[in-house]
This record gives structure tokens, C-alpha cells and sequence, in this order.
């Protein structure tokens, strides 16, 4: 009797080590896997998968409709079948990258679905970069559209509006075109004609969140205006860290590995107070700051000035959504130089190539086109200036008080979907993502 009970107790033990041993290796195997338990439907006797697609915010939402075959990339490794007790089936289905198409390859009843990722940006743009424009031989391997006016044609994109008809047939406010991709994969958008009235630094040496210009753009003449941005597109918008830009941009981005790092705001030696011309090279002023003396290449040309240096951040940065265009993205936008004589007028992201209203101005100030900038730069006869870009294509230190054209520039969320060819016909646009 012993001996029998015994027998029936090593078989307990056995069946109960079993059960314990299947019923973890099944919640591990559930649990890495995390599949969710989406039946395959069945629709006129043929089965169908469900269609889960990641959303701008990164997350997944179970779609309707065919399987995607362009904006989107499969993702094999999320996609699969469970049978009911949440096992997974091996192999349970191939997908046909040529032709975009799924197989099933098992008869049992299961949980299936289709994960497919928003394609990235990059790839996307460079399959529609016909003309090579779009290139990546810059400072810290940035995308950026480069070349002349008649070469950059595909990188006109909507904004404000899912309609391309009513994005062709108002330019003024829905056009934009692609400064370039950055590191993270957000687009850089600049709006193809500037705003309708131009709008005066201001009259003193304000910092650049101070201007008027800052206000306005961040404020109800455009990013709080409906005619240009509702409130679904304004969540588009990236908050980005802008930083404000120096006087000295031809002395800065001489050194490429200086330009990338205006990007990222890592701390940086800068020259910005101007001290007396006749001052020694590498002396110290009042305050004990070391002096620089430079030869200028814009304005009065091989003029001597000597400037302060200060250790700080290169030089500051505000959070916030709108800015303008830097000297480096007029530069780059034409070739891989740090600096423009007339010759920068010939690329695409010139005013004059953008808006013929703004250039047919009378008074001759929207022809002129402000640019992001440290602060009021006050000169000796006593004028506060900001850089700005001249129809003829070099850069100036006007008026703060001239009314210059303004484009806004800002950058993009990621996880956008886009569809179109980039051309002004066909631009790119935006494709409203449907659950």
C-alpha cells in the first residue's frame, strides 16, 4: 500500500513540475513576444489580417483597408500568429517585399496581425531626389537641399492643409520648401513667400526674443493665426532650441566642426563685443577678457576689428517654435562654402526665386529678407543693425527700423507620413494618418 501510495506521488510531483514548467515557459514566450490577440477576420469566406499602423505619436492603432505598399515599411518582427492558447506559430506568415503582398501559411485558427512602422523621412525624400540635390557631404552628416534655383525643384511640401488643390491654389500660405533633415529625422521647413507685410526689427538692441520680429512670429501674425496654422497642425511643430547667431558668421563657420555644434549648443568661445580697432591682438580689455582683432570681408571690406572674447554658449537659445533661416542654411543651400557674394543668389532658397510679390516691392524693403541673429548690433554712427539678405544676394547690416520680409522657419514632429513627388505640381504633402 505504501509503495503504491508512493507511486502516486512521484507522478503528482511529475504532472505538477510539468504544468508549473509549460505554464512559464508559455507566459515567457507570450511575454517577449507581446503579441496582442487580434483575430484574423473572416470576410466573404477569405481570411484577413489585422492591419496595425504606427501613428505620428509612435503607437499602434488597428487600420482598415488594403496593405500598405508606399509610407510605410513592414515590420516582421512585431508581425505574426498566436494559436487561441497564445502560442506562437513559427513561420505563420511570409511577406513579399516586391510585390507588398502576405501569405498565410497555417491552418489553424489564430491571432494574427500586420505591424507596419511610418517609412522614414530620409528614405522617403531620397527615392524622390531625382537630381541629387538632397545631400548628406556636410557638417556632422546632415541632409540638406543644396544647388541652383534651376536644379532644386523637389522640395516644395505643404503645410496647413491636407488638400493640394487648396495648397496649389494658395501658395502665399500653405507652400513651404525643405531646408534640409536633422539629425533626428525632423524636416526643416522654410515658408516659400514671406508674410504679406514686412515687420521692423525693432529700434534698440534687443535680445532676439525681445525683437518684434520674435513676436510676431510666434505670436498671432503667424503661429497663432488660423489662415495659416490650426490647432491640429500647430501639434506638428517642433519646439526646437534656437540659437541666436553672432555677428561674426564668416569667422565662425570657417571651421565645419563649429557649424554642427551651433545645432547642438555646445559651449563654444565667441568674439561679440566690440572693442577700439587699434587695439593690440591678444591683449586684455577692462574687464580682463582677452581681445581679438579680425580683417572684415563683408561691408567695408579689410576693415580692422577687434573684438572682446566671452565663454559662453554659442551664444544663446530660446525654446520655441518659429524662427528664421541662419546665414549657414543661405550659405549651405548653395554649396558647401561659409561665404556669399552675389554669387548665393542663385539658390533656390532665395527670396527672389520664391515670391515675385515680395520683390516687386515699391518701397524696396521686401526684397530684403531678415535673418536669425544674436542681438542688436549697434555701430559706430549709432544705427542698430541685424544681418538681413539683399535681392542682389549678398548680406547687409540695415535699419533695425527697415520693414524686411519675413519667412518663418521651423521644424517638424517626427513620425510624419509623406506622399507626393516634391515638385511644385506635386509637392509633397502630408498624409492625415486615419484610424
Amino acid at each position: 500500500m505504501m509503495q503504491k501510495n508512493r507511486t502516486i506521488l512521484i507522478f503528482l510531483s511529475i504532472g505538477i513540475l510539468l504544468i508549473i514548467s509549460i505554464f512559464f515557459s508559455f507566459n515567457k514566450s507570450h511575454e517577449y513576444h507581446e503579441l496582442p490577440k487580434v483575430k484574423v477576420k473572416e470576410e466573404n469566406n477569405v481570411k484577413q489580417f489585422a492591419l496595425m499602423l504606427e501613428q505620428e505619436d509612435g503607437k499602434y492603432k488597428e487600420s482598415t483597408g488594403e496593405l500598405p505598399t508606399r509610407g510605410y515599411i513592414f515590420n516582421a518582427e512585431k508581425s505574426g500568429c498566436t494559436d487561441l492558447n497564445g502560442k506562437i506559430i513559427d513561420k505563420a506568415i511570409e511577406y513579399n517585399y516586391e510585390n507588398y503582398t502576405v501569405t498565410l501559411n497555417t491552418n489553424k485558427t489564430s491571432y494574427c496581425y500586420l505591424y507596419y512602422d511610418i517609412e522614414p523621412i530620409v528614405s522617403y525624400l531620397v527615392s524622390k531626389d531625382l537630381n541629387n540635390n538632397l545631400s548628406k557631404e556636410l557638417t556632422g552628416g546632415l541632409y540638406r537641399y543644396q544647388g541652383t534655383y534651376e536644379q532644386v525643384n523637389n522640395n516644395y511640401i505643404c503645410f496647413g492643409t491636407y488638400d493640394k488643390d487648396i495648397c496649389l491654389a494658395n501658395p502665399d500660405k500653405y507652400m513651404y520648401r525643405i531646408i534640409g533633415i536633422s539629425n533626428d529625422g525632423s524636416l526643416k521647413l522654410i515658408k516659400k513667400e514671406a508674410l504679406p507685410s514686412g515687420i521692423r526689427w525693432g529700434f534698440n538692441a534687443e535680445e532676439w526674443p525681445d525683437t518684434e520680429i520674435f513676436k510676431a512670429i510666434n505670436g498671432n501674425t503667424f503661429l497663432n493665426n488660423t489662415d495659416y496654422i490650426t490647432e491640429e497642425w500647430l501639434n506638428k511643430i517642433k519646439e526646437f532650441r534656437w540659437m541666436y547667431g553672432d555677428i561674426l558668421y564668416q569667422e565662425v563657420l570657417k571651421n565645419g566642426e563649429e557649424l554642427y555644434e551651433i545645432n547642438i549648443g555646445k559651449k563654444k568661445t565667441t568674439w561679440h563685443q566690440k572693442e577700439d580697432a587699434t587695439s593690440v591682438e591678444g591683449s586684455l580689455n577692462s574687464k580682463g577678457q582677452e581681445i581679438k582683432c579680425t580683417t572684415t570681408t563683408h561691408g567695408v571690406v579689410g576693415t580692422r576689428v577687434c573684438y572682446s572674447v566671452q565663454n559662453d554658449y554659442w551664444t544663446k537659445y530660446i525654446d520655441a517654435k518659429i524662427g528664421l533661416m541662419y546665414l549657414y542654411d543661405y550659405y549651405l543651400s548653395f554649396n558647401n562654402t561659409t561665404y556669399c557674394s552675389g554669387g548665393c543668389k542663385d539658390s533656390w532658397i532665395h527670396l527672389s526665386h520664391n515670391d515675385e510679390k515680395a520683390m516687386s516691392d515699391e518701397t524696396g524693403t521686401l526684397s530684403y529678407e531678415w535673418t536669425m541673429f544674436r542681438q542688436g548690433y549697434y555701430i559706430s554712427w549709432g544705427t542698430f543693425t541685424a544681418y538681413h539678405i539683399a535681392p542682389e544676394g549678398t548680406y547687409g547690416l540695415p535699419s533695425f527700423g527697415w520693414n524686411n520680409s519675413v519667412r518663418p522657419v521651423f521644424y517638424l514632429n517626427n513620425n510624419i507620413k509623406l506622399t507626393g513627388e516634391g515638385t511644385l505640381e506635386n509637392p509633397f504633402q502630408i498624409e492625415q494618418i486615419k484610424a
